[in-house]
């Protein structure tokens, strides 16, 4: 099963919370790094304009959704919001 994962920041929140952002964005980039080794990753990008980021996961169940969002060091719920939604690929489409 496929899942987008976006994550906004609210930069007052990072600030209020003094979290270096830039060593967490290093530990996400390591993190995703493994997760594209394990065959896990479909798709990561960043806007260029500073509004978030986009993850396209493909993962065996909620289960293992839940967990790859978690341990994601990016993972801060007090600073970043993290939309999940269920997604399909154009090709997962035009192939059924």
């Amino acid at each position: 099963m496929k899942f987008i994962e976006y994550a906004t920041p609210n930069a007052g929140k990072i600030k209020q919370n003094d979290i270096n952002i830039n060593e967490v964005v290093k530990q996400h980039v390591a993190y995703l790094e493994q997760k594209n080794a394990e065959g896990l990753l479909v798709f990561a990008g960043t806007t260029t304009d500073g509004a978030g980021g986009l993850i396209v996961y493909d993962v065996s169940d909620e289960a293992t959704r839940d967990r790859v969002v978690q341990e994601d060091p990016l993972y801060l719920p007090e600073v970043i919001d993290i939309a999940i939604h269920p997604f399909e690929t154009f090709e997962d489409i035009t192939s059924r």
